[in-house]
C-alpha cells in the first residue's frame, strides 16, 4: 500500500475508516478523496470533514453526537452555534430518524435550495441536487470580487443579488432558504478569515476593527494592527476555490479564531442589507435609465416623428 492511496487511488472507507490514513503518519485527519460507495452531500464544509476524518469518511451513519464535536474540532465553531447548527439542520431535513448520511442533505428543498452560488439547481422532479460543485459557476462566483484576490461580505452579497435575480421575480428562494443561503456563505467567511501578510502587502486591507478596538482607538489606547495578527478583510480567493472545487482544507489548516453565532447573525444581517441596498440602486437604474439613454429614446422618437410627418404629407427625404 503506497502514499497515492491518499492523492485517489482506489480503495475502500468500510465502517467510515481509511486505511491509507490510518498507516500513513499520525495525523488522523489526512486528506483522501472519497472512495466507490462514500456519501456526499451539496455542502462543502461537512463534505471536507468526511475527506479529512472528522465525520466517517464514507459520509454514513450520522447523527448529531458525530457532526457537534467534529465541527468544533474541524472548524473551531462554538458550541452553541454547533448545537443550533446541527439541530436546525435535523429538524429542517425531516428524516423522521436521528441518523442520516451526507446524501440526505442533497434532498431537494429542505436544507438545500435553489440559487446556491456553486451548485447547480435540482432538475424538474428530481428529488437530489447534484452534490459536485459547477466550476463554471464557481468563476462566476469568484468574479464577484471586487479586487480579484478575497471575497469579502461586500462581494458575496452581490454574487447573492446577481444568483437571485437570475430566477422569474428576481429570487427564487423563500425566506427561509434565502436567510440559510447567507448564513452558509456567512459561515464560510468567518471560518476562513485568516491573518495573510501577503495579500495585505498586495493591497487586501484588514478586517475593520471592533466597536471596542475603535472606542479604545478613540481613547488612543489601540496598537497600531499587524498583519501578522489581524485577519484581512475577506477570504484567499485561492482557499476557498481549494475548499470548494477539492472539498480539502488549507495545508497546515489550524482555525485562527473561534466561530459564534453572534459573529455569524452580525454577518449574515451586513449582507442582507448591502444585498437590499443593490437591489434598489438595481430597480432605480430601471425606473430612471441614464441620461444617455433617455437622450438616445427621444432622438428616436423625434427621428420617428419625422419619419412619419413626411410619408403623411408626402414628402420625400
Amino acid at each position: 500500500m503506497s502514499q497515492t492511496m491518499l492523492d485517489g487511488s482506489s480503495h475502500s472507507h468500510a465502517d467510515g475508516k481509511c486505511p491509507a490514513a490510518d498507516i500513513f503518519g499520525p495525523n488522523p485527519h489526512a486528506f483522501c478523496p472519497p472512495q466507490d460507495g462514500d456519501l456526499r452531500s451539496p455542502c462543502p464544509a461537512v463534505n471536507t470533514m468526511a475527506n479529512h476524518g472528522y465525520i466517517p469518511r464514507d459520509g454514513k451513519h450520522l447523527n448529531a453526537d458525530i457532526i457537534i464535536p467534529a465541527l468544533m474540532e474541524c472548524y473551531n465553531i462554538s458550541k452553541p452555534f454547533a448545537l443550533v447548527l446541527t439541530y436546525g439542520s435535523l429538524h429542517l431535513l425531516q428524516q423522521g430518524t436521528k441518523e442520516f448520511s451526507l446524501h440526505d442533505l442533497a434532498r431537494h428543498g429542505y436544507i438545500e435550495h435553489n440559487a446556491s452560488l456553486c451548485h447547480a439547481d435540482a432538475g424538474p422532479g428530481e428529488e437530489y441536487a447534484p452534490v459536485h460543485p459547477d466550476l463554471k459557476m464557481m468563476q462566476e462566483f469568484f468574479a464577484d470580487s471586487a479586487g480579484g484576490l478575497v471575497m469579502n461580505t461586500e462581494d458575496v452579497a452581490r454574487a447573492r443579488v446577481r444568483r437571485e435575480s437570475s430566477y422569474p421575480g428576481g429570487s427564487g428562494l423563500d425566506l427561509n432558504h434565502a436567510v440559510i443561503a447567507c448564513g452558509e456563505i456567512s459561515a464560510v467567511l468567518n471560518i476562513f478569515n485568516h491573518p495573510d501578510p501577503q495579500l495585505v502587502a498586495r493591497g487586501v486591507p484588514l478586517q475593520p476593527p471592533s466597536t471596542f478596538s475603535w472606542l479604545f482607538g478613540l481613547l488612543g489606547l489601540a496598537r497600531s494592527p499587524d498583519p501578522e495578527i489581524t485577519p484581512t478583510d475577506g477570504v484567499s480567493i485561492n482557499v476557498l476555490r481549494r475548499w470548494l472545487q477539492e472539498e480539502r482544507l488549507p495545508e497546515g489548516w489550524k482555525p485562527y479564531h473561534e466561530t459564534t453565532l453572534r459573529s455569524i447573525l452580525l454577518t449574515t444581517n451586513k449582507m442582507r442589507s448591502i444585498m437590499r441596498k443593490l437591489r434598489a440602486e438595481a430597480s432605480v437604474d430601471e425606473v430612471n435609465p441614464s441620461s444617455t439613454t433617455i437622450a438616445s429614446g427621444v432622438s428616436a422618437g423625434i427621428a420617428a416623428t419625422k419619419d412619419e410627418t413626411s410619408s403623411s404629407t408626402g414628402t420625400v427625404s
